[in-house]
């Protein structure tokens, strides 16, 4: 819709032919406060994102890998964003959505004008193994025990990334698809994180309600698609409690959004099937080296010759001055 064709009313509508027109799901999927006085709207975006804590806004992240995924990044200068569908357990899957629904009808059982949309949210919202995500893990604990146990004697590597942008270094975080998103773990934050997507999209409905005399008939379920999808979003940030020592962050990429990848969507062959994945180094800046300001070698009976090989490889790939570090972690801790 062209804003200079259809100039925009103060409550957030357009103007066609004499008849007001607004789109307040869309206001809801990317910045509630659309219509509203510009202070009031800075206030609620900004309780809003102190409500959800999802987007990670900088400082330093940590990605562990095997030595052979650890050669596939730098080569690529990329991550690969899994398909989480075979990546998880089963209970991490069903964890979020089960939340989901128990709030949702919670709340459908004190609205009135807004019932009807979350119970067709409700219906229609995808099971767990029909909601995948393509996802690639990061952490913000550095040298982590828990970590390493996954990598066993034959080491791991963990890569740090962030610091000072230049020329050549490509952004850790492009939006609007590669951005970094917070995992919740305590069951409150949870809570509030689903309530107040729906309060956003409630409220949006109400100010087309009373901002447009003829309701659209695909309105209601405009509304019903973009709140399911947004809550489905969601339940792929949702972890048990068990699991807060990882301290875990997350590139989160719908599938329908693969194609703004470079090669779109590739597979790799795993102990349970054909994994699908995207190369985070196919969107953005391409041929640029990653913001690594570090590389550790975890704990392993041969630290010291791995550093040394970690170190030659990075500065034939052009990193400068790398900093390797070896793991304080005892070896017999593993």
């Amino acid at each position: 819709m062209d804003a200079d064709t259809y100039p925009r009313q103060p409550d957030g509508s357009v103007l066609i032919g004499n008849k007001k027109y607004r789109t307040g799901f869309l206001y809801a999927d990317w910045h509630e406060g659309q219509g509203e006085d510009e202070q009031l709207s800075d206030s609620r975006n900004r309780l809003m994102v102190r409500r959800e804590k999802v987007l990670f806004f900088g400082g330093r992240i940590y990605h562990y890998t095997t030595i052979s995924g650890f050669k596939g990044i730098i080569d690529t200068n990329g991550f690969w964003a899994s398909d989480n569908r075979f990546m998880n357990d089963a209970e991490e899957l069903y964890h979020g959505f089960e939340l989901i629904k128990e709030v949702v009808e919670q709340r459908m059982r004190r609205e009135l004008d807004f019932k009807h949309i979350l119970a067709a949210v409700l219906s229609t919202l995808p099971k767990p193994h029909e909601n995948p995500r393509l996802v690639a893990c990061f952490s913000l604990a550095r040298d982590s025990l828990e970590q390493w146990r996954g990598y066993g004697p034959s080491g791991g590597i963990c890569i740090g990334l962030g610091g000072a942008r230049t020329d050549d270094v490509a952004p850790i975080s492009v939006g609007p698809d590669l951005l970094l998103h917070k995992v919740i773990y305590g069951r409150r934050a949870k809570l509030t994180h689903i309530i107040s997507i729906i309060r956003r999209f409630k409220r949006q409905y109400q100010l087309d309600r009373r901002a447009m005399d003829d309701w659209p008939q695909d309105h209601d379920q405009n509304y019903t698609e973009r709140l399911g999808h947004a809550l489905a979003h969601a339940s792929v940030l949702f972890k048990n409690e068990a699991f807060h020592s990882e301290q875990e962050i997350r590139y989160v990429v719908s599938p329908a959004h693969a194609d703004r990848f470079d090669g779109g969507v590739e597979f790799r062959a795993s102990s349970v099937g054909l994994i699908p994945y995207v190369n985070t180094a196919g969107y953005g800046p391409p041929s640029k080296r990653l913001p690594i300001f570090e590389v550790t070698v975890g704990p392993s009976p041969h630290q010291e010759v791995i550093a040394s090989s970690v170190k030659t490889f990075l500065l034939a790939r052009g990193y400068k001055n790398p900093q390797v570090n070896i793991s304080r972690v005892p070896f017999r801790s593993i």
